[in-house]
């Protein structure tokens, strides 16, 4: 992959819900004519991101949100008869639905060769506890820790799998949880992308 010296990264934090305030500041970039080359995106950053990644812009990507349901996202994965079991309140089933069928992700987009905009995604290694980035595109720097892969809905619904919460989310027999609980601002995949102009959307203090 190739950046001129004025690649523009955007980086998306996690937050649940509050992930809607990324639109607000995509809107305001987009008034302002900037637009990213490269998204870094963890938990609901990294499901913002990849949609931004397969074409949305504000105006799409808020209409999205406004029909977005508490049922669309999740449901409970546990009952009174089963407590003994129990290792996660809530399934994340619903969500892998909604994307796909609500249209906020084109994979064969985001994956493109070349993409329209370099993607990453930060997830964290459940027995080791090793955050990784997964990116749609190759690093100029051979020091990188990104591993350029097919980006898939699993490595989407990997970094949104907060630990207790939802059930972790497996890649190639790994097991991943969310992202940002080790990085909730992943500054350091958009530098090693080669951004040099960054806009951080943080979402908590």
């Amino acid at each position: 992959m190739t950046h001129s010296n004025d690649s523009r990264a955007l980086v998306l934090s996690g937050g649940g819900g509050r992930g809607a305030y990324h639109v607000g500041v995509l809107r305001f970039l987009e008034e302002h004519e900037w637009y990213p080359d490269i998204i870094v995106g963890t938990s609901i950053g990294a499901v913002n991101g990849a949609a931004i990644a397969s074409g949305h812009t504000a105006h799409s990507l808020w209409a999205l949100w406004r029909r977005l349901t508490t049922d669309d996202v999740q449901r409970r994965a546990w009952d009174l008869f089963s407590l003994d079991e129990w290792d996660h309140l809530l399934d994340t089933a619903p969500l892998r639905k909604t994307l796909v069928e609500e249209g906020w992700i084109d994979l064969s987009r985001i994956n493109a060769d070349p993409p329209a905009r370099h993607m990453r995604i930060t997830v964290v290694e459940m027995e080791t506890g090793r955050l990784r980035v997964f990116g749609n595109s190759s690093d100029p720097s051979p020091a990188s820790r990104c591993e350029h892969v097919d980006i898939t809905l699993d490595h989407i619904l990997a970094s949104c799998s907060i630990p207790m919460v939802y059930p972790p989310t497996k890649i190639d027999d790994v097991a991943f949880w969310d992202g940002g609980t080790v990085a909730n601002t992943p500054l350091g995949p958009a530098i090693d992308a080669g951004a040099e102009d960054i806009v951080v959307v943080l979402m908590t203090p």
